[in-house]
């Protein structure tokens, strides 16, 4: 394993230019550039009462979504907050005026412009008629009406892109028409985008956009995909729906979360079944690059700046309080980054980026700290 736990110093002017390009000439061939990973116990922040499944950075916001009543403050005042609430990231306070109260278990989260998109299986948000997927303020909370998707069962993954909203989950009927388990939506009406023609054998799980926008990583229980053999995991065209890109080697059915690599070269995973794997594929090929295995369930995978932040419940080699690993994306070399864990769900969301890193799931205190259902780790 190596440990990647401090981040580097830095030697500032002319001198430090030219001894920071030799040493990037001479350690460049022996492993590539590594970013650094939290360390130690997460700061302190509010909480909610309940599981949380999905979560969302966006500027200072943390919003976190879930099957949950109530939001507990940083002072431990307890406040109405079913399903969706949003938390300062830098201070880990609750943000008290923002309210969408969900009737039903919020399951996943994007953004685009100014809304955040809200995907789960719940049939009213903020008060308002709106079911299964709804975008709201990201400044307030209040629901936009004139988005009006229409499906006729829940959703699991949302995803946001060039004007389009993207929908996985359970559901058989979208827009009024037969489409099973994977629908595109007009992002500002939520009109059905009849062009987009993907469907599955199974429910979709998860799904993950390339960087570039032109693929569609989507992940579930299935065998089939677009009318092509898939095994939990497949890419269409994120335009037509069509089958793009290869059958992925040692794929599982099923596959429960996604992430792609910033440059679009790879393509991260995690499943279910007996499998419980986590693993690296070449997108284009299908070959798979390395691969890890935990207890239980991977149920959150997130890469960022070098780092795949793999989150699963259960048990890693014995180690009931491990539900997180910090895992290098080149080579699959876990690091030392191993938080301790209460309670048997552990980790089921994941938000790695410049703030630091977020995680949602079950859990009561990480580390000694108290953390309930989701932590932060400020960069």
């Amino acid at each position: 394993m190596n440990h990647r736990s401090a981040r580097p110093f830095r030697i500032l002017g002319p001198v430090g230019a030219v001894l920071a390009a030799v040493l990037a000439l001479t350690t460049a061939a022996v492993a590539p550039a590594e970013a650094a990973v939290p360390v130690g116990a997460p700061s302190l922040s509010g909480g909610v009462d309940g599981e949380v499944y999905a979560t969302l950075v966006v500027g200072s916001t943390v919003y976190v979504g879930g099957s949950f009543s109530q939001a507990q403050t940083r002072a431990g005042a307890s406040v109405t907050r079913t399903n969706l609430a949003a938390f300062d990231v830098n201070t880990g306070a609750l943000v008290g005026s923002w309210v969408a109260n969900v009737n039903g278990t919020v399951r996943s989260l994007a953004t685009a412009g100014a809304y955040l998109y809200v995907g789960g299986a719940y049939s009213r948000i903020g008060n308002i008629a709106q079911a299964r997927l709804a975008r709201v303020s990201l400044a307030t909370g209040a629901v936009d009406t004139g988005f009006r998707p229409q499906l006729d069962s829940g959703v699991r993954a949302v995803q946001v892109r060039n004007g389009a909203a993207y929908a996985g989950g359970q559901f058989s009927v979208s827009g009024g028409t037969s489409q099973r388990y994977l629908a595109k939506f007009d992002a500002t009406s939520g009109a059905k985008l009849t062009a987009f023609r993907a469907d599955a054998s199974g429910p979709v799980f998860t799904l993950a956009l390339s960087p570039d926008g032109t693929r569609l990583a989507v992940g579930g229980s299935f065998t089939t995909l677009s009318g092509s053999s898939r095994r939990g995991l497949g890419l269409v065209d994120a335009t037509t729906g069509s089958i793009v890109g290869p059958s992925f080697a040692n794929s599982v059915n099923p596959m429960l979360t996604l992430d792609w690599s910033s440059d679009g070269t790879a393509l991260f995973g995690g499943s279910a079944n007996s499998n419980n794997l986590a693993a690296r594929w070449n997108p284009t090929t299908g070959s798979r690059v390395w691969s890890i295995t935990a207890g239980g369930d991977i149920q959150a995978i997130d890469f960022y700046d070098g780092d795949v932040y793999v989150g699963f419940h259960d048990q890693f080699q014995g180690d009931t309080t491990t539900k997180l690993l910090a895992v290098n994306a080149q080579t699959g070399a876990i690091s030392s980054f191993r938080p301790v864990f209460t309670m048997f769900w552990g980790i089921r969301a994941i938000s790695a980026g410049p703030w630091g890193l977020v995680v949602g799931g079950q859990f009561t205190n990480v580390s000694g700290t108290w953390a309930h259902n989701w932590a932060r780790w400020p960069a």
